[in-house]
């Protein structure tokens, strides 16, 4: 049985400035609200620069009087998670939980890497803290719903939470637009007496990390033995569904997949008319000391990326065992290649690089 949620919604709006941003603080209501509901929903602007390095922080009341329907809240993003160092199924978490859905919103005009964090005020054990980015501006309300969560949390417990870019779960908000963070304090992972009924209030902190593309980006191939590098944010809103084959098995029989992907797709793009050997690699924008090193390498004709896995299985090229290169890429005359870079469950700011080993026919 799903416990009826009240339609009151705490809301804070972190604005993050860019070209044309505006400095100041306003008030609005949400318009599915009663008028004596309205009043309850505050919503909150700050204003910070759009410069890797600006951080800016306020405050927000998880209340009670808004929980999660129950049972809805998964353990990952993808159809299956290593929330136990392992790739299995996701599951989600019995009973439901209190919470506030704050928005993340980038008035400007460049895609940026964000990471946030909520730690409790005061410090106290007040019982699991999770947060959760999401695209929609109305909290899930199903587990579809609540299921397509683009970055998610650790479960540190206690009395804070973070998608941080160390973690490999930055959140990336696209020009002009907002990501929403389900802040949520549950009592059924760890259990605390007497927290049901609290009201926590959390600081909640921004850091901008990166402005870059957002998805997707192109690289002109560099002069013979030169390397160009670009950054490109991966958002966790495009993702493969074992699609994509095992390491260097393009066009492999019978065929093995990888688990899920984020991804960005980059096109690589051979001006000359002569063909060109390239070298590609793909790292996390340091720093990144939590989380491994793996970034997998597809090369494509193709400028759309594979949706089945008939598609997938037609790469050129992929990684090898070391995951973050990929050796000895034709491009043709005046043409392009493109390079599915999966990330995993990872999203926040990559690197790739492109390295011209031979100029001319091999």
């Amino acid at each position: 049985m799903h416990r009826h949620r009240s339609t009151v919604t705490s809301i804070i709006a972190l604005s993050i400035a860019g070209l044309g941003g505006s400095a100041g603080c306003s008030s609005d209501v949400d318009p599915d609200s009663s008028s004596a509901e309205a009043a309850q929903t505050a919503v909150s602007i700050l204003t910070i620069g759009a410069t890797a390095g600006a951080s800016t922080h306020s405050t927000v009341v998880v209340s009670h009087a808004n929980r999660t329907a129950e049972g809805i809240l998964p353990t990952g993003c993808h159809a299956t998670d290593t929330s136990d160092g392992y790739w299995a199924p996701r599951r989600f978490l019995p009973g439901d939980a209190k919470f506030a859905y704050v928005e993340l919103k980038n008035p400007g005009e460049a895609a940026a890497a964000i990471s946030v964090w909520a730690h409790a005020r005061p410090s106290h054990n007040i019982g699991s803290v999770r947060l959760r980015a999401y695209a929609s501006s109305k909290p899930p309300r199903d587990r579809d719903e609540a299921g397509k969560c683009l970055a998610i949390s650790p479960n540190y417990g206690l009395d804070r939470g973070a998608l941080a870019s160390e973690q490999g779960s930055a959140i990336v908000v696209p020009a002009r637009g907002s990501v929403f963070v389900l802040v949520t304090v549950s009592d059924n992972e760890y259990t605390t007496v007497g927290t049901r009924n609290e009201d926590p209030t959390f600081e909640v902190g921004v850091y901008t990390q990166q402005l870059a593309p957002v998805d997707k980006t192109s690289i002109i191939v560099p002069a013979e033995g030169q390397e160009t590098r670009r950054t490109v944010l991966v958002s966790g809103s495009q993702r493969t569904s074992y699609t994509l084959p095992y390491l260097s098995q393009c066009g492999g029989s019978p065929p093995r997949v990888v688990q899920e992907q984020n991804f960005a797709y980059v096109e690589v793009n051979n001006p000359l008319g002569v063909p060109v050997t390239v070298a590609l690699t793909g790292s996390r924008t340091a720093p990144y000391p939590l989380v491994s090193p793996k970034v997998w390498l597809f090369a494509y004709a193709s400028p759309t990326p594979p949706a089945t896995f008939a598609e997938g299985n037609a790469c050129i090229k992929t990684t090898s065992w070391n995951f973050v290169s990929l050796d000895s890429l034709l491009i043709p005359p005046h043409q392009s290649r493109y390079v599915l870079v999966g990330t995993e469950v990872m999203t926040g700011s990559f690197d790739v690089g492109v390295r011209t080993q031979h100029v001319g026919v091999p």
